[in-house]
């Protein structure tokens, strides 16, 4: 078996986020590996590399879902057209949560309700800016969303399971 070293210079196409420990370098890195689904309103992109046009109503769509223990799936739906706004909604066994995008500023609530604590965003494993909001599951799944485009990351625990 062959190791090789990290590599030195993360991809550019992901955003930068704040390191501050061994676990989050570890999962950093590691979702950059992960399989990818990106959708945006008008198209997919899953995550075997395929895009579809395929707009998102104003009805949630299933973006994601984990269909063998059916412990998470990730919902989106347009808010305005005119703009582009979307909302996602992310629910597991224990919490749902849900980002959308109201007066160009993102708006996180866990279970119904506004969470802009950070203690309590990080007790939800969410990390939260003005116009990005990445949210990681116990799972091996993380979700990014900026209110116009999600990105849904899943670990190869759900590579050719249905």
């Amino acid at each position: 078996m062959t190791l090789k070293p990290l590599p030195l210079i993360r991809p550019q196409e992901h955003e930068r986020y704040e390191i501050n420990s061994v676990e989050d370098a570890i999962n950093e890195y590691s979702d950059a590996r992960r399989a990818e689904c990106r959708v945006d309103g008008r198209k997919i992109k899953t995550f075997d590399s395929v895009t579809y046009k395929a707009p998102i109503g104003r009805c949630y769509s299933i973006i994601a879902k984990d269909c063998a223990r059916k412990s998470f799936v990730v919902l989106m739906k347009t808010l305005d057209e005119e703009t582009d706004a979307k909302n996602i909604k992310i629910v597991t066994a224990k919490r749902t949560i849900e980002v959308e995008l109201i007066r160009q500023k993102l708006i996180v609530k866990v279970n119904g309700e506004k969470a802009t604590d950070e203690e309590r965003l990080n007790e939800y494993n969410i990390d939260y800016s003005e116009d990005l909001v990445r949210v990681m599951l116990s799972e091996g799944v993380s979700i990014r969303f900026n209110g116009k485009q999600a990105t849904v990351k899943l670990s190869n625990y759900y590579k050719n399971a249905q």
